[in-house]
């Protein structure tokens, strides 16, 4: 999965921050990382290098406010992807003021 965020000054028309973190979300098809890797949701048994640790749930962006910002557009984008096949899971969009 990739979630992308980006910040944007909409007073200035600058953007202030953009990322993309990918998270992998592949397992195995037996218990305790045995079995062949695999991608299917449904058969996924464990976490990979690049997977949020057990037991979490959420990813923290950290964004520096430049002076004289009085608040920020962010969007973000969760995108699922297997093979070819790409689609956006979930997408969010809100202003706040940094002040």
């Amino acid at each position: 999965m990739l979630l992308d965020v980006a910040a944007n000054d909409p007073a200035n028309k600058v953007q202030l921050f953009a990322e993309t973190k990918e998270f992998f979300m592949q397992g195995y098809t037996g218990p305790n990382l045995t079995g062949e890797k695999t991608a299917d949701n449904w058969l996924i048994r464990s976490w990979e290098d690049f997977a949020l640790p057990s037991g979490e749930s959420s990813y923290t962006f950290t964004l520096p406010i430049p002076e004289g910002v009085a608040s920020a557009d962010v969007t973000a984008a969760l995108t699922y992807k297997v093979g070819d096949n790409v689609r956006v899971f979930d997408e969010a969009a809100a202003s706040f003021p940094t002040q």
